[in-house]
């Protein structure tokens, strides 16, 4: 065992330290990118050692892995809510809940940010953002289903491709709405627009 790996916390107090670093990179996220983020930024703000950070993360990139994957904990489970629930599920509550699940805390926003700039790039956080979009897609797409089950040959494409293209058709157009600084009505009204264009994927104009 290294001195840095005996000096680290155990317990309790590991259960915290290692949270803290979590929620200080969710913070310094809201101002900085990822790539731009320095350890030395992230150590000062959450009080930790650079060997109690390695003890746990391998590098910047890792940490938010396991940040981004505590995010998708929260927010997944309840936009597959949103589509099984027989109270949101359905117009218009099904467009007014996509919007509403779309305005994101400032933290939250942050780490959705950042996970679209960074899952190309880095292999864990592609694989947890991956996952999360399969989910969502698949969330999606079982609606569909549910919805034509007796004619799905009137969508024209199969329900699993629509529903997949209609969740990243959410992800880009929130990303660039959002990145718009010069326009901060825009991402509200893009996330409005998102929910409908879903709810009329699904269910036809109305």
């Amino acid at each position: 065992m290294t001195k840095e790996a005996s000096n680290a916390p155990v317990g309790a107090s590991a259960g915290a330290f290692r949270q803290e670093i979590l929620d200080v990179l969710a913070q310094l996220l809201q101002s900085s990118t990822l790539d731009d983020l320095r350890i030395a930024e992230i150590l000062k703000a959450a009080k930790v050692s650079r060997g109690t950070f390695y003890f746990y993360y391998a590098s910047k990139e890792d940490a938010f892995a396991a940040l981004l994957d505590q995010v998708y904990a929260r927010g997944v489970p309840m936009f597959e809510a949103l589509f099984t629930d027989e109270a949101t599920r359905r117009p218009p509550a099904l467009r007014e809940g996509i919007a509403a699940w779309l305005n994101f805390t400032p933290a939250d926003a942050a780490v959705f940010r950042t996970a679209i700039e960074e899952w190309p790039r880095h292999a864990a956080i592609r694989e947890v953002h991956l996952g999360a979009q399969r989910r969502l897609a698949a969330a999606v797409t079982t609606l569909i289903e549910d919805t034509h089950r007796d004619s799905a040959a009137s969508l024209g494409v199969p329900a699993a491709t629509l529903g997949s293209a209609l969740v990243w058709t959410l992800e880009r157009a929130w990303y660039e709405a959002g990145a718009d600084a010069e326009n901060p009505h825009l991402l509200p009204e893009v996330n409005a627009a998102l929910g409908a264009t879903i709810e009329s994927a699904i269910y036809g104009a109305g």
